[in-house]
């Protein structure tokens, strides 16, 4: 039987993330030993959340480093 799975956007935001590199491991880790055995489902509204906060946080990154040259 397979299990249906909600991905809410903090997994996706771990998943993607350069700083977080064991959260983002283990969430890697969870999704390939489940992939057979669950539906991994999300929302329009979790992609949304997680598409505007990646460029966010990418611009973040890029502020803070012009920042610390100054």
């Amino acid at each position: 039987m397979t299990n249906r799975v909600f991905l809410d956007s903090n997994i996706w935001v771990y998943f993607f993330s350069d700083n977080e590199n064991h959260k983002a491991r283990v969430v890697e880790k969870y999704l390939a030993d489940n992939a057979l055995r669950s539906i991994f489902i999300t929302s329009c509204q979790v992609v949304n959340e997680v598409s505007n906060g990646h460029c966010c946080l990418k611009f973040k990154k890029t502020r803070n480093k012009a920042f610390a040259r100054n």
